[in-house]
């Protein structure tokens, strides 16, 4: 899990600097780029090249739109943990407004009413009343009676007991009866000694 982070610079020469602290501080050098266009670059041939760095096209155009003729893009993807450093090494080269509103902390949002999502950052999804469901991909089951059953394709409690020869126990008012055969024990006082035939042994000697 990476964090992507791009900083604009007014020269060429901040942003290779920053890139060379930015190495120097242990990130990785295939895990940074500096895009520095020749000047008289046209705004598109700019966006394609910082686009190009793995960022979203969409904010690569504002940031070609703002680099000045001359200037520097740095593009570090910062591994988690990294970002807040890789932020301080490159905002102590002086950046330039990037136009792209940018966060101003790494560090996770930790929502203890939702541990998963945060564990993970993903959003939560409060107003959806079947968020697994749409995860996963596999329609809700909230309002089925047997939604285990439907979601596997099997028969239902009941009709197994007819599929296997076993009496149904969801409307019997003596359940164990109706499957033992044995008498309902619950007002006996020594039921298993009843059940098994032994004498009770409450009695001293």
């Amino acid at each position: 899990m990476s964090q992507t982070i791009v900083r604009l610079f007014a020269s060429s020469q901040s942003a290779f600097d920053a890139a060379a602290e930015l190495k120097k501080n242990g990130f990785r050098a295939d895990h940074m780029s500096v895009v520095a266009p020749a000047v008289g670059s046209d705004v598109a041939t700019v966006t394609a090249q910082i686009a190009a760095t793995l960022v979203p096209k969409a904010q690569a155009a504002i940031y070609a739109s703002n680099l000045p003729s001359g200037g520097g893009a740095v593009t570090v993807h910062a591994l988690f943990g990294t970002a807040m450093r890789a932020m301080e090494i490159l905002d102590s080269h002086n950046p330039i407004d990037s136009g792209v509103i940018t966060p101003t902390s790494a560090t996770p949002v930790w929502d203890e009413a939702a541990p998963l999502s945060s564990a993970l950052q993903w959003s939560t999804s409060v107003s959806n009343p079947a968020p697994v469901s749409e995860i996963l991909g596999i329609p809700p089951v909230i309002n089925c009676p047997t939604p285990l059953s439907k979601f596997f394709g099997l028969p239902v409690l009941a009709k197994i007991s007819n599929v296997f020869g076993i009496p149904q126990l969801m409307d019997s008012s003596a359940p164990f009866k109706g499957v033992s055969g044995a008498p309902l024990l619950i007002n006996n006082p020594t039921p298993l000694s009843s059940l098994f035939h032994i004498p009770t042994l409450t009695k001293g000697r």
